[in-house]
């Protein structure tokens, strides 16, 4: 026993012994390396100047014995805008990296972007090179760059329209000041690090159309982040005695998608709009004239709609909190006059969840006769003084075409037989406000259907 021992200690000591798949193979006859990916893809990056979201790649050793990677290397060394993390240390070519038999090894890889002087998206593509023994692979490297205007803790004082042939980002905070007015075309996009607030104390006109709308969404773009609520602070209204107008108009990844301060005043429209992916509420406000028409309401933590007082007209809207994955067991909508009496025009909306009760009205200082709630689908058991509506609390009374692909269509109960959709023809005509343009952007016909999607029939 004791001369075994030795045996074995002389071997490890003279010679170096190894388990198998620790010893080099150099006898290499095909590569023998495999890829978690053969391309890396990063989303469309802002060109900032800043290091992009780190994406990785790992590396199998698909051969029982250890190996020795002559070379990995970006294919533009220096010159290339990616670069790469191996065993912890960044650079762009690493030389003899050595992989046990049957073991990984984890490289990660990131971009930055420098501004380009151009208007329109542009592409960076380059590759990772990999040689074993003069066997070679390689991984491509790819990204969308675009280059955008960067808005830092800036005050609007005159009256602008923002260009829309580049993103816009933002930092920290934007405000509109009282004097100010700001216009928004078509096909501008607004980006907003974490935690920035768009303030409006002056006056907002945001004129999308159905095939350019303008969007407001976090600055990261990445799929992880894209429909994440609360990164940005959303557009606050504090203005005084302003009109303020959005049109075909998408909101989302903030707290508040639009929140109206207790003490602004005035008047906003938003119609063809899209809010969705908040962490408060899709629409908050306390005293001004609100007029909501064929816009989608979707996805809050804390309700979408939050009405407290002054004037609410809404017309062919969905509200929807279906299938959010967001949790609590709060209503859709909730309207009060707590802070104020309240003037309201509730026509023709859907409002739908998973909540027993998705449609909650609270009023003690208004007139009766002001308050209109009439031809809508809603998710409640009972609404005592409004009869005019269709009261739904079974689940299976009422359908969207596929609420998790954005799709807010009301959808046929039943094939065979064929069972129609209860917002089918079941809207009040409202000239100039059902004879206009659905939230697709269809014509309503001359029997519309509740909602802010008119079936195609």
């Amino acid at each position: 026993m004791i001369k075994l021992l030795y045996t074995i200690l002389f071997c490890f000591v003279l010679y170096g012994c190894k388990p198998s798949n620790e010893v080099i193979d150099t006898n290499i006859t095909t590569f023998p390396l495999t890829f978690t990916d053969d391309t890396l893809l990063f989303d469309t990056l802002i060109a900032t100047g800043n290091v992009s979201i780190t994406k990785r790649l790992i590396v199998y050793n698909t051969s029982s014995k250890a190996i020795r990677i002559n070379e990995i290397s970006i294919g533009n060394k220096a010159a290339s805008p990616f670069s790469m993390y191996v065993n912890g240390q960044k650079g762009f070519s690493f030389h003899d990296v050595e992989l046990f038999g049957n073991d990984s090894i984890l490289i990660l890889v990131n971009v930055t972007l420098s501004p380009s002087n151009i208007d329109t998206p542009f592409v960076i593509t380059d590759s990772l090179h990999f040689n074993v023994n003069n066997f070679t692979s390689k991984v491509i490297l790819n990204t969308w760059g675009q280059d955008a205007y960067f808005h830092v803790n800036e005050t609007l004082a005159n009256n602008v329209t923002l260009p829309n042939n580049k993103p816009h980002v933002f930092y920290g905070s934007y405000l509109v000041d009282s004097l100010a007015e700001l216009t928004i075309t078509k096909n501008t996009t607004l980006l907003f690090y974490n935690g920035c607030g768009f303030y409006v104390k002056g006056k907002l006109i945001i004129n999308g159309t159905n095939s350019e709308k303008v969007v407001f969404k976090a600055f990261r773009q990445d799929s992880k982040y894209e429909t994440l609520p609360g990164q940005w602070k959303g557009i606050i209204v504090d203005s005084k005695d302003k009109s303020h107008k959005f049109s075909w108009v998408t909101i989302s990844n903030a707290e508040y998608g639009v929140y109206v301060n207790k003490n602004a005043s005035g008047s906003i429209s938003i119609n063809n709009s899209f809010i969705s992916n908040v962490s408060k509420s899709c629409f908050t406000s306390y005293d001004a004239v609100v007029t909501l028409s064929n816009s989608v309401f979707y996805r809050s933590m804390s309700g979408l709609l939050n009405i407290s007082g002054g004037e609410l007209n809404a017309y062919n809207n969905t509200f929807t909190n279906i299938a959010s994955g967001f949790g609590g067991n709060v209503a859709s909508v909730s309207i009060d006059d707590n802070f104020k009496a309240l003037k309201l025009n509730f026509i023709n909306n859907i409002v739908w969840g998973n909540v027993p009760n998705e449609f909650f009205v609270k009023f003690s200082k208004s007139q009766l006769v002001d308050l209109v709630i009439k031809k809508n689908i809603l998710k409640i058991s009972e609404l005592a003084g409004y009869s005019d509506n269709i009261l739904l609390s079974d689940m299976n009374k009422f359908k969207f075409k596929n609420v998790s692909l954005n799709i807010f269509t009301p959808d046929i109960l039943s094939a065979t037989p064929l069972v129609l959709s209860p917002a089918q023809d079941s809207a009040e005509i409202i000239p100039g406000l059902t004879d206009v343009e659905d939230y697709g952007g269809h014509l309503r016909d001359s029997t519309p259907d509740i909602g802010a999607i008119e079936i195609l029939k």
